[in-house]
């Protein structure tokens, strides 16, 4: 090889060593940051977890009871909303009622001996046979 050859190389070799301590130097300022980051974060973690360990205790029964009331408004509201269905879906007498007209009913008031309903089947049989 002959020396101007030489003389780049040695001047690429220079080159290079210095991109090497630039990259080292900024690998390492990435390294600290990293650590850094890594320190605020387990402190968050710690500080997260120490608050929900102390404020469990507290929020749960309270949150549990008011969930606890709420459920049993809602039941209450729904057994409401039933009885008030059953009655409006009522289409019979109540049974008492029931009671009462079949203790005053009178036999000679039976379907038999209404003469409005001999001469409706009395019509209908005569039309059925012509």
């Amino acid at each position: 090889m002959n020396e101007e050859m030489t003389q780049q190389l040695m001047t690429t070799a220079e080159k290079l060593a210095n991109a090497a301590e630039a990259l080292d130097r900024v690998l390492g300022k990435l390294d600290s940051q990293q650590e850094a980051l890594n320190a605020k974060v387990d402190r968050i973690v710690a500080a997260v977890e120490e608050r929900l360990s102390d404020g469990d205790t507290d929020d749960s029964s309270e949150s549990s009871r008011k969930l606890q009331a709420r459920v049993a408004e809602l039941e209450k509201a729904n057994t409401e909303l039933k009885a008030q269905s059953a009655r409006m879906a009522r289409k019979t007498l109540p049974p008492v009622v029931t009671a009462l007209l079949g203790k005053t009913a009178r036999p000679e008031t039976s379907w038999r001996r209404r003469p409005w309903i001999k001469a409706c089947s009395r019509s209908a049989w005569s039309s059925a046979s012509r």
